[in-house]
């Protein structure tokens, strides 16, 4: 198995986003953890408007799915 590769902390909140995007769109859990974690943990550098911005949008994807 391959290993994956994260982008280098600290890391732009641009990137953060964009990374984010691409963990939603091909479904990679680990990612959107990762990316939660760097947040959480303040690796995060940018705006504080834009860290907000991915900050609200972590906890909309990170919330678990409603029951059936």
């Amino acid at each position: 198995m391959k290993r994956k590769r994260y982008p280098t902390l600290p890391m732009a909140a641009g990137k953060a986003h964009q990374q984010l995007s691409m963990a939603i769109i091909i479904q990679d859990h680990d990612l959107a953890s990762w990316i939660d974690r760097a947040v959480k943990t303040n690796q995060v550098t940018g705006r504080p408007g834009a860290i907000r911005d991915l900050k609200r949008r972590l906890n909309e994807v990170m919330e678990p799915n409603p029951p059936s």
